[in-house]
């Protein structure tokens, strides 16, 4: 972080002991003008109060994020929208009421074809019958129109 002595409206008197932050988009500035042809870097370096070690931070702050940019928008590559946290929650509440949904759809699903496999099989549960007796459910086979006769 750079911290510089504050200068009346650009003038050589500094006060002593304020400190002046620079903002991002005055670095940004000073990079630029530093990088003109015929630039006079130290007369820039003085008018702003800052050193040139200040100077080869900025420039490596700035080229540290032109990099960062430059990765992350690369061939294939797509921009991640910011969303609105509100709409973040709601489709994270939308989608645990679809999981839900789906879940039951599943057992019911399950039971369906439990009970036609048992149809097939020619199994029905009969009044007293899958009651619970030593832990285990007794099923009878019901019989066919075939075995009745």
């Amino acid at each position: 972080m750079i911290e510089l002595s504050p200068q009346g409206e650009r003038g050589n008197e500094m006060e002593e002991g304020k400190k002046k932050r620079l903002t991002a988009k005055r670095k940004f500035e000073i990079y630029l003008e530093t990088r003109k042809d015929g630039a006079k870097v130290g007369e820039i370096l003085r008018r702003e109060g800052i050193h040139l070690n200040d100077l080869r931070e900025i420039e490596e702050l700035v080229e540290r994020g032109a990099m960062g940019s430059l990765k992350s928008r690369g061939p294939g590559r797509l921009m991640r929208k910011k969303i609105d946290p509100v709409e973040y929650e709601q489709l994270k509440q939308e989608l645990k009421d679809k999981e839900k949904a789906m879940s039951d759809l599943m057992v019911e699903y399950t039971l369906l074809k439990k009970s036609e496999r048992l149809e097939l099989l020619g199994i029905s549960k009969e009044p007293g019958c899958g009651e619970e007796t030593n832990g285990k459910r007794s099923w009878k086979r019901s019989r066919t129109p075939r075995e009745t006769e």
